[in-house]
């Protein structure tokens, strides 16, 4: 259950919805579960929760109240009968924070360093993601849980980004030294011409980049045959050099580590505002 949490869906917890529980209850089962309301799969199993009806507004529909809470879990905010919206009566995170962890930016990057932490320690990943969605989560679990979060973004990034993006700088800049030229592409597209071919256009310099990106893409599959194994990762890592060298020269290196270092702090300060509320929910509780 907690794997298939996400912590863009966390607002919809906090909020609560226009619900009522009827004075009879209505003959008939949740259409989630397709329990009949108010009563057991296995009448012995004392673990098991059943469904009241619950009445959702303005609709008038019925869900069972257990099967609601997963639906709001997973991020429906709607009726599954007539896709109504559910009224609200509460809603404590502020409308554009709503908005950020609702992007495919936030969402994304949530579901790639969840993953890893998935890979590393399931069990206790699981567990503090479901005690957030529960409203059961201590301070000390909530820094944990971000750290899950903020982690192997940083690392990540460091490793991917930064990393690379020093390397090119590197290499680039010692080609150019060696060669006395401002951009090496345009002094090999000059040697391969054998005609005269501006030195110094850095606009014509990225085109050549990231042509010679999209030409690699075309041709590494990704897959390492046998006797073709070093040649395949010699077209990856020059595919990462062109992919790299274009956006230096575009954004500059500077510009790409206040942008990769930027995107690492934007996302790590709304995964700590957002399991921030978890607490405050849990104290109030």
């Amino acid at each position: 259950m907690a794997k298939d949490l996400r912590l863009s869906n966390f607002p919809n917890v906090l909020r609560t919805y226009s619900t009522h529980l009827p004075r009879t209850a209505p003959t008939g089962h949740c259409f989630v579960c397709w329990r009949d309301y108010g009563t057991k799969t296995d009448p012995h199993d004392f673990g098991e929760i059943p469904c009241h009806a619950l009445q959702l507004q303005p609709c008038g529909h019925y869900v069972g109240s257990q099967c609601f809470k997963v639906l709001c879990r997973s991020g429906m905010s709607q009726c599954q009968l007539c896709r109504q919206p559910i009224h609200v009566l509460s809603d404590p995170i502020p409308k554009y924070m709503q908005r950020i962890v609702g992007s495919p930016w936030f969402d994304t990057i949530s579901k790639c360093a969840g993953q890893q932490e998935w890979d590393h320690n399931i069990p206790r990943h699981n567990a503090l993601l479901w005690d957030l969605f529960r409203g059961g989560l201590s301070v000390r679990q909530a820094i944990e849980l971000w750290l899950n979060f903020a982690r192997p973004l940083w690392v990540g990034t460091c490793k991917s980004g930064v990393a690379r993006i020093i390397g090119v700088q590197i290499a680039s800049g010692i080609v150019e030294w060696l060669f006395d030229v401002q951009y090496f592409e345009l002094a090999l597209l000059k040697a391969v011409l054998g005609s005269w071919v501006p030195c110094t256009w850095r606009l014509l310099a990225i085109v050549l980049d990231v042509a010679s990106f999209l030409g690699l893409c075309l041709q590494f599959d990704g897959v390492l045959r046998r006797g073709r194994r070093y040649g395949e990762i010699l077209k990856f890592w020059a595919c990462c050099f062109s992919f790299w060298r274009a956006i230096t020269l575009l954004l500059t290196w500077k510009g790409c580590l206040v942008l990769l270092l930027g995107n690492c702090l934007s996302y790590s300060v709304t995964a700590a505002v957002l399991i921030a509320y978890g607490v405050r929910q849990r104290r109030r509780n």
